[in-house]
């Protein structure tokens, strides 16, 4: 026992003549990475063993998270989830991010598991709000919001309050994913607990109304006082968008008598609505302050460019088409982007006659545009009324490689077959298959189904071997439709080959093998048919005794 004791106590003082020796290199020598004893850490590398380095070299925290990373990437260490809220505490004591370490973490374990392990190793340093305020912000960044309203209300439950910056965070998100109820839930949650609202939350709250079409509450927020360059360009462009330009001017008036100077937003805004509503004097009235103010920086070739660039980006469609007039007639010519810019944005804002405008410019000129420009202006086309015009402009933007979203592309081609429009089907899902894309397979369906109560095999048959080529697989009552087509027009071959990729991707049932073997001894395939029989039992596909008798009759 003696001999044992004394061991343990001599290889207890190694161990802590080792981690003192890792330690001092650390934090004296900047080339550490070449003096440090590899071989010997390796053997010693433990969570535990790991934890007093970091005790030692926490006055360093960059030097402990270089150590950190570089065990891990090189020593294969694997971290604990305590080792990683130790290096967390000892970073929020700094300037050194802690993301990195909580991006790891969240993908190991559950939010409420990470929670619990930064209080506990947080607590007594007046450190906790600020590490789960960081938690919460490393959700937001990922877009996960859910778990950082877990997390927030975690926080709450330890009696803290959030920081504003991570409350702005998920504020942010839920307006951009227009999860207002959950979003304006959370802005009265936060005021009950006494947070203090800054520029950018109340900036978020005014976004949040707008989209849940609450503007009047927006308008109200500023009349309380509560006011911001972001406010103030929600509630003009409502103003403007329902022609109240009187009012639009008096808050322009009333941001400088509160020393915020309106910019490019506040101003394109009324001028936008000018464009729509057709008031020449106010358009003039704008574009002259516009140009004093240096907003426009004049409007020459290259100017028209980017003005008309930053107005698409705005989403000032109607001052963009006003100014692209201008320049038209002036006899500038613009860049191929900028019409590109045009047509998302038109489409972004649903002005499909514009959109087609401007498509039909870009098409007689051959502009060569990057095929992201009409992205919007496919999913637009999927989403109107469906005429042949339309139809044959989205196939082309297939073919220039865009690729629409598969609902509503599914939704169209599935209008156009109810509709009995074959061809239009037909055109669209051939584009579609031939750009090296898969259409929904419920297109597909719809099409086998039109197909084979029409007799047109061939076209059938052809439908199938692009999707066998792409690797598809329609579901089996489908396939089993397909056969019965089949075989009613005598192309036995063809249903072969059909139900060996049925049988090659697991897409067979019962019935799959009754319409088989049924066909097979119709055009007097027995023995085929026969080893199918011997197939279908092997795979426990039995039918019930009634379905039997009537399949095996077909042999007699």
């Amino acid at each position: 026992m003696r001999a044992s004791a004394s061991q343990t106590w001599r290889k207890n003082l190694q161990t802590q003549k080792l981690i003192t020796q890792i330690s001092t290199i650390l934090l004296q020598h900047q080339n550490w990475t070449q003096i440090i004893p590899t071989s010997d850490l390796i053997s010693h590398l433990t969570p535990s063993f790991f934890l007093q380095i970091l005790k030692k070299t926490q006055t360093n925290p960059q030097v402990s998270l270089s150590f950190f990373n570089y065990t891990k990437t090189h020593l294969g260490f694997k971290p604990d989830l305590k080792t990683q809220s130790t290096l967390i505490k000892i970073l929020l004591q700094s300037t050194v991010p802690v993301i990195p370490i909580l991006d790891s973490l969240i993908q190991e374990y559950p939010s409420r598991v990470i929670v619990d392990s930064v209080f506990e190793t947080c607590k007594g340093e007046n450190l906790v709000c600020v590490g789960l305020s960081e938690v919460v912000e490393c959700y937001v960044e990922k877009g996960l919001y859910m778990e950082g309203l877990e997390v927030y209300r975690d926080v709450l439950g330890f009696g803290f309050a959030p920081g504003i910056r991570c409350c702005n965070g998920l504020l942010g998100v839920l307006e951009r994913v227009e999860e207002l109820e959950l979003g304006l839930c959370l802005c009265g949650s936060l005021m009950r607990i006494g947070v203090e609202f800054d520029v950018a939350t109340w900036g978020n709250v005014a976004r949040m109304l707008n989209k849940a079409g609450r503007m009047e509450a927006v308008v109200r927020l500023l009349d309380s006082g509560f006011c911001s360059w972001a406010i103030y360009d929600l509630v003009i462009d409502y103003y403007s968008k329902c022609g109240k330009f009187e009012a639009a001017f008096a808050r322009i008036d009333e941001m400088r008598g509160r020393k915020i100077e309106p910019g490019f937003i506040a101003y394109s805004s009324i001028l936008d609505g000018a464009c729509r509503f057709g008031n020449v004097e106010v358009i003039e009235t704008v574009l002259g302050i516009m140009t004093e103010k240096k907003l426009l920086q004049g409007l020459g070739n290259s100017k028209y460019n980017r003005v008309i660039k930053r107005l698409c980006n705005s989403g000032r469609t109607h001052a963009s088409e006003m100014l692209y007039k201008r320049a038209r007639d002036e006899g500038v010519s613009l860049e191929a982007a900028t019409l590109g810019c045009m047509l998302s944005a038109f489409s972004k804002g649903g002005r499909m006659k514009e959109a087609v405008w401007i498509y039909g410019i870009i098409s007689e000129t051959g502009i060569c545009l990057d095929s992201s420009y009409f992205q919007a202006f496919a999913e637009l086309l999927c989403q109107e009324i469906p005429s042949k015009e339309m139809n044959n402009i989205l196939i082309c933007m297939i073919k220039r490689g865009v690729h629409p979203h598969d609902e509503e592309l599914a939704n169209l081609i599935t209008w156009h077959c109810k509709k009995g429009q074959l061809k239009e089907t037909e055109d669209l899902v051939n584009a579609v298959i031939e750009e090296g894309f898969l259409p929904q397979l419920s297109c597909c369906r719809a099409l086998v189904k039109h197909y084979c109560c029409s007799g047109e095999i061939d076209s059938v048959m052809s439908l199938h071997q692009k999707l066998e080529k792409r690797g598809a697989v329609l579901d089996v009552a489908t396939y089993n439709q397909l056969l019965r087509g089949l075989f009613c027009y005598d192309r036995v071959e063809d249903a072969s080959r059909v139900f060996d990729y049925m049988r090659r991707n697991a897409a067979v049932s019962i019935a799959s093998f009754l319409v088989m073997i049924s066909g097979l001894c119709g055009a007097k395939e027995k023995r085929k048919a026969m080893q199918l029989h011997d197939d279908m039992l092997k795979m426990g596909l039995k039918p019930n005794a009634k379905t039997y008798r009537s399949l095996i009759s077909v042999f007699s």
